[in-house]
């Protein structure tokens, strides 16, 4: 009965044993469910984080398509973009200039100017409505922060503007027989005050980084500005002497 009790119970019985194995498993069974809530808890951490990064994904894609769609692009846009090197560029230009050769010394140079007036001013429209969107986003409503491209297109768009109608005046002044009263009126002035003012403020753009205006942007635009009026002043006081 004594040794029954001793290994039941006893110093050197089974009980102490059993309740060491019990307390080794009971601690085990605790770090596996630790393990477990910190697996759980990194899991959850990787499916934010990858739920965070597909929303971005699909985010970005959202504004390539939107930009794609602005663009003009399609699925098929591989096979109908255009992509030329600068040297075909140049190419493209001289062959233009050259094709207006004949035509300068050949048609009449009253009916030549009348026919690229209304070229230019067929441009111009075209241009102002491709820059139309970009440059009414300049400009609207609320306040907000300029960008470089902010002035350069603006400067486009007054450029393409004031100039449709000063070379639409042109076309109309000689198809009047040239009379003085109107190519000498405020409203043709007033264009060119408008390409002057549009000039100006593309040549605002040409010191820039990431679509911000640098301080050398500034300074470089002082010296450019006070090229521009020296030119202007030397034209002015040779035209009045």
């Amino acid at each position: 009965m004594t040794s029954l009790w001793n290994y039941l119970f006893g110093e050197d019985g089974g009980y102490r044993e059993r309740r060491s194995i019990v307390h080794e498993n009971k601690n085990e069974a605790q770090k596996s469910i630790a393990s477990a809530i910190v697996l759980t808890k990194a899991s959850r951490e990787a499916e934010r984080i990858a739920r965070c990064a597909i929303a971005k994904l699909e985010e970005a894609n959202h504004r390539k398509a939107i930009m794609a769609d602005e663009n003009g692009a399609t699925r098929w846009g591989y096979f109908t973009s255009i992509s030329i090197k600068n040297t075909t560029l140049w190419v493209a230009v001289l062959i233009a200039f050259l094709l207006f050769i004949p035509a300068v010394y050949l048609v009449d140079r009253q009916s030549m100017f009348e026919i690229v007036d209304g070229l230019l001013t067929g441009a111009a429209v075209g241009v102002m409505v491709g820059y139309f969107k970009a440059a009414w986003n300049a400009v609207k409503l609320p306040s907000h922060k300029l960008v470089s491209a902010d002035y350069l297109v603006v400067g486009i768009i007054m450029i393409a503007f004031f100039g449709a109608i000063r070379f639409a005046g042109q076309w109309y002044w000689r198809a009047l027989n040239k009379p003085n009263w109107w190519i000498d009126s405020p409203v043709l002035l007033m264009t060119t005050v408008g390409i002057m003012i549009g000039l100006f403020l593309i040549l605002m753009t040409t010191s820039s980084e990431k679509g911000v205006l640098l301080p050398k942007a500034y300074l470089k635009a002082s010296w450019l500005f006070a090229l521009s009026l020296g030119i202007g002043a030397v034209m002015i006081w040779a035209g009045w002497g």
